[in-house]
């Protein structure tokens, strides 16, 4: 056996991607029927070409089981179907990785299955000439109806499950095996021709192309189909994932079963491609899903239809990461674009995590470069915990056409660091076109951005009317509206607040002040005297009181009327489960108190008492002062009567 047989994925990941450059010069191709079938698959060798014949038909569908299956550098893998095949369904029941580094080939329409619970490789010159769909899968089973299954880990049931359904499902075991896909990272769109390149693990125009394992790695790869489907799927444990038949192939969903996702990373300028006529689809789901160094997932309306969907559920984390400032043209991006001179409406995607992240010049965009209805950007909505732009961008922008909405829904907070901004503005080509829709919804959440990096929100138009943004949140710190009058004050040639230092929010028409759109924001607002008991008033006496000593002076006494305290929050009551109570204090009794009388006895040495002056004298300076009933004083009426107070002396 080759050293493709005895590749494992389990390996780290620089051994797989030193096993797969050293493997496509020296291994031979390993292609094996197991000889579990009813009819036995029959593969002949002719030069670098593989012909696999024989199979099981079951009704549309024709059976294969290899006990390995890798194709190496310029060789061919062959299925010689007859026409009426709907389905070429395909599993190893060996123990060794796919390789592949040739070509996959089928005839007529036929959608291929690949499953090996191992793991799959495609090198750089993996190609494939097929008609219909290629699903590559490391699940365990492929699932049909009325509980039938063809296995890859349990082959010796396969005579008597083979069914002429569709497949319905895809089932996966405990540690399903991971799919890598490597290229040249030379795949990222330059035009809007609708095959671009070839250079590329494509499938034809409307159909699906489906990678479905644990962790899926793409490194410099290039996925592509012309207005298909591309589905990426990581599935960290048991579970099913369905298939349903469309008119593009198959969709995907994910069973509630399902409630781990492994990771999906694409690094080296990357790109996963659906941009076609119209309706291009792309779906990714997982845990932690990132794009770096220039990779792409794009969903582009190249015609006349309307654009198409794409979907990004990350369970943790989604993570777009551009190559630094100096490289911005450069950048990992999510888009839905129409291009120039076509006349499709932009398209829709949905990203849905628990933390997203822009940094170093990543964006998302929905953008529209074309006229008409191509002049319409499409919609994004966002839905996480938090959102992290630090110099990132996301983006509904139209050249010359009414700019798209960007819908956020957010549980705690909305970072924006280093010129990043979130934009549906229109004609931008000093064209006509109003401003989009900014609906931020963080009701308990916030929205922070770090003063003096000119982070905006902005929803502006040139010679349209301008958009609306509406926020609402428990707080926004950083950032804050922007009038016309005052943008014209700070920038008056261009009104343009991306060339402002300030964070800033506005909806401005340039050219029309009397378009100008409008911002809300919606906050909570804080009363202080929530929680508080009003006490009552009480008139102040301008009069000086006279009243005798109180018999209680000085009993030294402290008195505790109830328990608890502030609540932690003044709309709480103070009794709350997060509050600290204080538990009641008794008043022990006193053997010598007494309760019901104050005995005063008389002391022989008084107070020194403060005498009032009554009258004032005449210094040899001129200067008035004030003395207590002196001769020669001027003696004035005391404002005050006299208080008799009469103390009562108990034994």
């Amino acid at each position: 056996m080759s050293a493709w047989g005895f590749t494992r994925w389990s390996a780290l990941l620089s051994i797989a991607m030193g096993v797969s450059v050293l493997s496509g010069n020296c291994a031979i191709a390993q292609i094996s029927s197991d000889g579990t079938l009813p009819i036995n698959s029959n593969v002949t060798q002719d030069s670098n070409t593989f012909n696999i014949t024989g199979g099981t038909q079951a009704g549309s569908n024709l059976f294969h089981s290899f006990k390995e299956f890798s194709v190496p550098t310029s060789s061919t893998a062959s299925f010689n179907n007859i026409g009426d095949i709907q389905n070429i369904i395909s599993r190893v029941t060996g123990t060794s990785v796919s390789n592949i580094d040739g070509l996959i080939r089928a005839n007529g329409t036929a959608n291929l299955f690949l499953i090996n619970p191992n793991g799959i490789i495609f090198g750089r010159n993996a190609r494939l000439d097929i008609g219909g769909s290629f699903l590559a899968s490391t699940g365990s089973s492929l699932k049909f109806p009325d509980n039938l299954e063809f296995s890859a880990i349990n082959p010796q049931s396969a005579p008597l499950l083979l069914s002429i359904n569709v497949p319905i499902g895809l089932q996966y075991g405990v540690n399903p095996g991971s799919i890598m896909v490597q290229g040249d990272g030379q795949g990222i769109r330059r035009t809007n021709k609708l095959i671009d390149t070839e250079n590329a693990l494509r499938v034809q125009p409307n159909q699906t192309l489906a990678l479905v394992g644990g962790d899926i790695s793409l490194e410099g790869a290039t996925l592509k189909t012309a207005g298909g489907r591309i589905e990426l799927g990581s599935v960290a444990g048991e579970g099913l994932v369905r298939l349903t038949p469309t008119n593009k192939g198959f969709s995907l969903s994910y069973d509630s079963r399902i409630q781990n996702f492994r990771d999906i990373k694409l690094s080296q300028q990357a790109v996963v491609d659906a941009s076609g006529n119209g309706s291009g689809d792309i779906q990714i789901q997982g845990r932690r899903i990132s794009l770096t160094s220039g990779s792409q997932i794009e969903a582009s309306t190249l015609g006349t239809e309307v654009g198409g969907t794409l979907l990004v559920n990350g369970s943790e984390l989604v993570e777009l990461s551009g190559i630094g400032t100096s490289f911005r043209e450069i950048t990992a991006n999510l888009g839905a674009e129409v291009y120039p001179k076509v006349s499709g409406a932009g398209g829709n995607f949905m990203i849905k995590t628990g933390q997203l992240i822009l940094r170093d010049g990543a964006r998302i965009s929905a953008e529209t470069f074309g006229a008409g209805k191509g002049g319409v950007a499409g919609t994004i909505s966002i839905t996480a915990n938090s959102v992290h732009l630090d110099q990132g961008t996301i983006q509904a922008n139209a050249l010359s056409g009414n700019g798209g909405n960007i819908n956020f829904n957010i549980a705690d907070l909305l970072l924006m660091r280093h010129e990043s901004e979130i934009t549906t503005s229109a004609g931008t080509n000093q064209k006509p076109g109003n401003g989009g829709n900014i609906i931020i919804n963080a009701p308990s959440g916030f929205i922070v951005a770090a003063a003096g990096e000119n982070n905006d929100i902005t929803a502006n138009a040139f010679s349209g009317s301008g958009g609306k943004i509406t926020i609402s949140t428990a707080g926004i710190f950083g950032i804050a509206p922007l009038s016309r009058q005052e943008l014209k004050r700070l920038r008056r040639l261009d009104l343009n607040p991306r060339k402002l230092s300030t964070n800033d929010i506005t909806a401005i028409s340039q050219t029309n002040p009397t378009l100008n759109g409008t911002i809300e924001l919606n906050t909570p607002t804080i009363n202080p005297n929530t929680g508080l008991v009003e006490l009552p008033t009480i008139q102040v006496e301008t009069k000086v009181a006279q009243v005798c000593d109180s018999p209680g002076y000085a009993q030294s006494s402290f008195i505790i009327t109830g328990r608890g305290g502030l609540p932690s929050n003044p709309t709480k009551d103070i009794l709350t489960p997060d509050a600290v109570e204080v538990g009641w204090v008794s008043l022990k009794p006193s053997s010598d108190r007494n309760s019901s009388s104050v005995t005063i006895k008389p002391t022989t040495t008084m107070p020194e008492r403060i005498v009032e002056a009554s009258g004032w004298v005449t210094n040899q300076k001129g200067e008035v002062v004030l003395t207590a009933n002196v001769p020669t004083a001027n003696i004035r009426t005391s404002w005050h009567n006299p208080v008799a107070c009469h103390v009562s002396h108990q034994q």
